[in-house]
């Protein structure tokens, strides 16, 4: 059987099922990047991968989409968790004044 005779088509590489030239580069990145979206690592982007393919386009938006969603989550944690320590600094120093207010004026602290 010589090439030419072969009709069969090419497999699909990755999760995006992008084939042809930097398809298997832009699979591993955003396979990274979706890991990282997942663990809070921080993600680099390569340089090196050329334009990305039509056909994993759509895979890059759900995953930048999903980036975003994550970080309105924290953003949203992260400003709870300020609101909780502003509250427990005020409940604390109250709590300082008053016992202040309350100490025998003649014994030295």
């Amino acid at each position: 059987m010589s090439p030419a005779d072969d009709t069969t088509a090419p497999e699909p590489v990755g999760a995006s099922g992008a084939t042809g030239p930097g398809a298997d580069g832009w699979d591993a990145a955003l396979d990274r990047f979706e890991e990282c979206i997942a663990t809070g690592e921080p993600f680099e982007p390569p340089t090196d991968l050329g334009a990305l393919p039509p056909r994993v386009a759509v895979r890059a938006r759900a995953l930048l989409a999903a980036c975003d969603a994550r970080r309105r989550e924290l953003t949203a944690e992260r400003d709870r968790v300020v609101a909780d320590l502003r509250s427990t600094q005020r409940r604390h120093r109250a709590g300082a004044s008053a016992a202040r207010d309350r100490r025998d004026p003649g014994i030295l602290v």
